[in-house]
């Protein structure tokens, strides 16, 4: 079948577009992370995955991380042909950090009355954030304040900086517990104040944003506020999964590093029986209900509901936490 020029014409539209989005996965997977379109972050998370596992399927994800770095040193030195790449083969961004002793003795536990503050990004603004805070609110000597801004972290202060914003929080609520949880949009190259850019998946990119995860926790620890760090759940896509589990790893190692701070895991929570991701979950009685959203990243008000409950008996391991009694009958 002979196909008309428009009908070519648009077959050639689709397959140069195809071929940008191939091209270019990386940098279409750090736009999806950092826009507040759900639609536009599954489509860009979607076609960035599937193309980089093609790349990857084809043995030829290398060269396309090195083109990255090559046209990333053109732009900032001249001195590109003294850069080596076997430094960043070597040791990549996904590395682990060295495993920290776990014997840090811990306070005893803290006394009432709590004012928590909990901040983050998305995870904190909807979803789990706020059924966490209704969670709290409802044992005595609690008084819980919230800020949670979308496509935030700790990766891009030019953005939004969660370390002035912090200062601020704490000035004017005055707590002495707080609840942290930040990493969903932090898998990005991360930029500087003055503009400089650290690439993700370069060996600079894990000392820098654990400096940063440090800065973070010496702001609440030099106010003595006590700290639980939430890491992320398992996600569906697996290359945003490999980077969620590097960030994870950054958080309890710092965490790790002050007795103020207890990093609480919720990587398995969601998972099922096999430990692998499900958009379904069974509730008490056996039957599976949504606790996942679109995305395949952020949970329903179920799925909040399952880690909420984990939460809290972690949080009571340091908290003495009573339930308000409900009002004497007239």
């Amino acid at each position: 079948m002979k196909l008309s020029n428009p009908a070519k014409s648009i077959i050639t539209i689709v397959l140069v577009l195809l071929g940008i989005v191939f091209y270019e996965s990386k940098r279409i997977e750090t736009f999806s992370i950092g826009t507040d379109n759900s639609v536009m972050r599954s489509l860009g998370m979607f076609l960035s995955s599937k193309s980089e596992k093609i790349k990857s399927f084809l043995g030829i994800s290398q060269f396309f991380e090195n083109d990255e770095k090559f046209w990333a040193k053109i732009k900032e030195s001249p001195k590109i042909f003294n850069y080596s790449f076997a430094a960043v083969q070597e040791k990549t961004a996904t590395s682990t950090p060295a495993p920290l002793p776990l014997n840090v003795p811990l306070p005893l536990k803290l006394e009432a009355p709590y004012n928590i503050l909990i901040v983050g990004d998305s995870f904190i603004a909807e979803g789990f954030g706020p059924t966490l805070e209704k969670e709290l609110l409802s044992y005595q000597n609690i008084r819980v304040y919230r800020k949670g801004v979308y496509s935030t972290g700790l990766s891009r202060p030019d953005y939004f900086n969660w370390d002035e914003e912090t200062d601020k929080l704490i000035t004017t609520d005055k707590p002495n517990i707080a609840v942290v949880m930040f990493g969903a949009n932090d898998g990005q190259d991360q930029r500087t104040l003055d503009g400089e850019v650290i690439h993700y998946g370069t060996i600079e990119w894990n000392p820098e944003y654990s400096r940063r995860v440090a800065d973070f926790l010496k702001i609440l620890n030099d106010n003595e506020i006590f700290v639980f760090w939430i890491g992320n759940p398992l996600a569906r896509d697996d290359y945003y999964t490999k980077k969620m589990e590097n960030l994870n790893s950054i958080y309890q190692s710092e965490c790790q590093k002050s007795i103020n701070c207890v990093y609480l895991s919720i990587w398995s929570l969601l998972a099922d029986s096999q430990g692998k991701y499900s958009a379904y979950l069974p509730d008490k009685t056996g039957v599976k209900r949504l606790a996942r959203a679109s995305d395949g990243i952020h949970t329903t008000a179920f799925g909040s509901k399952i880690l909420v409950r984990e939460v809290i008996n972690e949080m009571k391991e340091k908290m003495a936490l009573e339930i308000t009694p409900p009002p004497a009958p007239e």
